[in-house]
């Protein structure tokens, strides 16, 4: 019954200490001592800012154009050169004709898009089927072919993949701030 006792008490000292432990052994795991320490961090804590640079400014280029009106164009024209796409499109608003060439969030003239979706545009083409694309109502002759509409969803994974990197570099840095001020290192 002793040993059980022990054991329990043993057990809920262990329970107590473990995420101090754990948050010191992560610490020591994705920041080594010396030099390789420095650059580790450093290193990730560029990526961090770049994929947030990145990711917010997709989102900011998606959120003006998140409540433009949505419409059919037709493919005026459409072409292909190493996955770059290039298409023209015009679209009826009001009676009115208006043509344009601008294609994501960003606008380009060209862009990089999967064969499937080349694919996709090429049989539209063909078929003489519509494509969607969204039009500021301020100015009717400004419009947008989106050609991967899940795009805000990966910039959204990636925002909140770099949000969540940013906390665990400063937690760790904090960590690392707390031990070198205490003298306390971990020796594994």
């Amino acid at each position: 019954m002793a040993i059980k006792l022990n054991f329990r008490v043993l057990h809920a000292s262990l329970n107590v200490n473990k995420y101090k432990y754990q948050l010191d052994l992560a610490t020591e795991i994705v920041w080594p001592r010396g030099i390789a320490g420095i650059t580790v961090i450093f290193i990730g804590t560029l990526s961090t800012f770049i994929l947030l640079k990145i990711s917010f400014t997709d989102l900011n280029d998606y959120r003006k154009i998140y409540h433009w009106h949505q419409t059919n164009a037709s493919i005026q024209e459409f072409s292909v050169e190493k996955n770059l796409v290039q298409i023209k499109y015009s679209y009826k608003v009001d009676g009115v004709y208006y043509t344009n060439s601008k294609i994501g969030t960003t606008a380009v003239e060209k862009v990089d898009i999967s064969n499937n979706q080349i694919y996709e545009l090429t049989a539209r083409q063909k078929d003489n089927k519509p494509i969607q694309i969204k039009f500021n109502p301020k100015n009717v002759a400004e419009s947008v072919y989106l050609s991967d509409p899940n795009e805000i969803y990966y910039s959204i994974f990636i925002a909140v993949f770099s949000i969540f990197s940013a906390m665990l570099h400063a937690l760790l840095a904090a960590n690392r701030l707390k031990n070198y001020i205490s003298g306390r290192e971990l020796k594994l």
